[in-house]
């Protein structure tokens, strides 16, 4: 597993000519706008990595938990990740 962190020291690594503070505010930069973007409902896309967007599906009653109740066109939103075709081509296919 790989933490925010972990991409920090990487970058700091490689560039020791900027401060591990800069590195750290620009990776803080960098998931703020990920997250605000995602908060007004608008899809971000990292060409040769993959795209995120958030989808609202409606709720069943038989996808619920049995002790908890669900009102009648009660939606949840889900975060949603397609891979691009670059990653999927560097990782495999799982699938085969």
């Amino acid at each position: 597993m790989s933490t925010r962190q972990d991409l920090i020291d990487l970058v700091a690594a490689k560039n020791t000519n900027i401060s591990k503070n800069d590195i750290t505010e620009a990776v803080e930069l960098i998931f703020d706008h990920i997250i605000a973007q995602l908060v007004e409902g608008n899809r971000v896309e990292i060409r040769g990595f993959g795209s995120f967007s958030i989808k609202t599906r409606a709720i069943s009653s038989s996808s619920a938990l049995p002790q908890v109740t669900v009102k009648a066109n009660q939606t949840v939103k889900t975060l949603y990740y397609r891979m691009s075709e670059n990653l999927l081509g560097k990782i495999g296919n799982v699938n085969q």
